[in-house]
């Protein structure tokens, strides 16, 4: 990483070699700092305070002076510094206590739904189905790819419920609050970071209420979260497609045109049930479209058509083609 800097140090009777010294240095120190806010451009001023104590040449592979001067009580120093990216982005990551990697726009994220222990009991009895969906939808719209069983970068969603009853006479009403705190984690289980949301409503049906808390509770943290993630990475960068090498023996089975994160339910469940399929090992789903890598029982031809006869809710499948090891389907509706 090429860094150009000025360094400026005022004479007040130090000789010529002592304070071109100090501007060299730090136009060295000028230039890691410049560096780190490109590799992280949301570092607070108390890590960056940190990197400054340390020798900036730690950093620096090479460098060259571009300008010297003396202008009235000062000397100024230009240089270009060839900045050791890599070992800079891991130390960032070591005074913050957290991963500074992914840089790059993670091409798969994975998110598992766990109940916070705190909970009241009421919540064993609600399916957080629709909690994930929440948060899958939010990135979804934001272009990420939700896999499993493991992506890029790993959301471990803890869900939380607080619930209270007011009777007043053979009534009752009933008050909920849902909490979502979600953490985001790289392939090396270091944090990226973490946020967290709640809501709150009431009404006659606990139930009702609760599952309601929660889907909007994950909903508002799926927004925060895609927003950290949006500074993070630009928005605009590019998604790597992911394609497939097969593990020997698995075909994948694409589905283009779907319309709704249910079809993707749908596919899901129906693939995991099917009597031609001994079992699914890596799924994709991103806007509008779904893969999954699967261990047949029978050959592609034969298992094309079972899927494509699959007892669906609301839409049905188009075989759109077929090879030895991929099957391509578009939905119908």
């Amino acid at each position: 990483m090429k860094i150009s800097a000025e360094g400026v140090e005022p004479f007040d009777g130090k000789t010529t070699t002592s304070v071109r010294d100090i501007a060299l240095s730090n136009a060295l120190e000028t230039a890691i700092e410049k560096a780190a806010g490109q590799i992280n451009p949301n570092l607070d001023n108390k890590l960056i305070q940190k990197l400054k104590s340390e020798d900036p040449l730690k950093y620096v592979k090479s460098y060259r002076i571009l300008n010297e001067t003396t202008v009235e009580n000062e000397y100024k120093i230009s240089i270009e510094a060839n900045v050791d990216s890599e070992k800079l982005e891991n130390r960032l990551g070591d005074l913050a206590g957290v991963s500074t990697k992914p840089l790059r726009r993670p091409s798969s994220i994975s998110i598992v739904v766990l109940q916070s222990p705190q909970s009241d009991p009421i919540i064993k009895d609600l399916s957080l189905t629709d909690v994930k969906r929440e948060i899958s939808v939010a990135l979804i719209g934001s272009g990420y790819k939700i896999v499993e069983p493991l992506g890029d970068v790993r959301l471990q969603a803890y869900v939380g419920l607080k619930t209270t009853e007011n009777k007043a006479g053979e009534t009752s009403v009933y008050y909920a609050l849902g909490s979502v705190f979600i953490r985001a984690e790289d392939k090396d289980g270091k944090t990226i970071t973490e946020v967290s949301e709640s809501a709150y409503s009431s009404g006659p049906d606990i139930s009702q209420i609760s599952i309601e808390v929660l889907k909007g509770a994950g909903a508002k943290a799926a927004e925060k979260l895609k927003s950290e993630f949006d500074k993070r990475w630009s928005v605009s960068a590019p998604i790597n497609d992911i394609r497939w090498e097969n593990k020997n023996g698995t075909i994948e089975i694409s589905f283009t045109d779907l319309k709704s994160y249910n079809q993707y339910e749908q596919l899901n469940k129906a693939l995991s049930t099917s009597p031609g399929i001994k079992g699914i090992d890596e799924r994709i789903f991103r806007y509008k479209e779904a893969s999954f890598l699967v261990f047949p029982k029978t050959n592609t031809e034969e298992l094309a058509k079972t899927i494509e006869k699959l007892n669906l809710q609301g839409f049905s499948l188009k075989l759109d083609n077929a090879s030895s090891d991929r099957i391509e389907f578009s939905v119908v509706e």
